[in-house]
């Protein structure tokens, strides 16, 4: 009863702050999930956040997230975040040269306080390609591509990889009939689209500004 009314509290202090648009917009809170390997009934919190760095409600909302973090430690508890600041799972932070280096939004190095704190965590996060290549331009449409140094370095080649290993990872999970079908279904769109994006060109060399200085501005 106490820990239902320690969650139900700190749910209340994060969407207590700012307004309804804040950077965490939901919250699911599933309990007395079995975990079949233990054989053991789980609690499992979900948050949602609303990709705003400069909200107001940012900082209030890290505070309240902080102190959630501090007590999964106690509990012995693990998180799963997307986590672009910190080391992924799989040892990555970087593209080329390039590491994302953000604090600003409420999920800016996350997953490093978590370990700091001897929480288990897995950042499942990938997309360091993606962000260091394409995110400079997206936050300032009216530069030339060739003006950042990032989306001049980094190849269509590296970002396409990025993701078709990740699909390669994907194509390897079974959870089951109902989730694997949900996988498939995903990767089918995911693949489509791909195949739309000039980023599978046959020369390695052609870097994320060459493709994005063919595109006007309003595109």
């Amino acid at each position: 009863m106490k820990k239902n009314m320690l969650i139900v509290g700190i749910f209340f202090v994060i969407f207590g702050s700012g307004d309804c648009f804040g950077h965490i917009y939901k919250a699911f809170v599933k309990g007395k999930m079995l975990n079949e390997p233990t054989k053991k009934y789980q609690r499992v919190i979900a948050l949602g956040d609303f990709h705003d760095k400069n909200h107001p409600a940012n900082k209030e909302q890290r505070v309240c997230i902080d102190h959630l973090l501090q007590r999964c430690a106690v509990l012995k508890s693990k998180l799963t975040v997307e986590d672009l600041s910190s080391i992924n799972s799989d040892g990555r932070i970087m593209c080329c040269n390039y590491a994302i280096n953000c604090a600003d939004g409420i999920l800016g190095h996350l997953a490093h306080k978590a370990r700091s704190l001897g929480v288990q965590v897995d950042n499942v996060e990938y997309r360091y390609c993606r962000v260091a290549s394409i995110g400079p331009l997206l936050n300032n449409l009216q530069l030339s591509p060739y003006s950042c140094v990032s989306s001049s370095s980094i190849t269509t080649h590296s970002l396409n990889k990025e993701v078709i290993d990740e699909i390669e990872r994907i194509k390897k999970y079974d959870d089951g009939k109902i989730l694997n079908a949900v996988y498939k279904r995903a990767l089918g769109h995911v693949t489509s689209a791909l195949s739309k994006i000039p980023f599978t060109s046959t020369s390695t060399q052609r870097s994320i500004a060459d493709v994005c200085s063919g595109l006007c501005k309003k595109r």
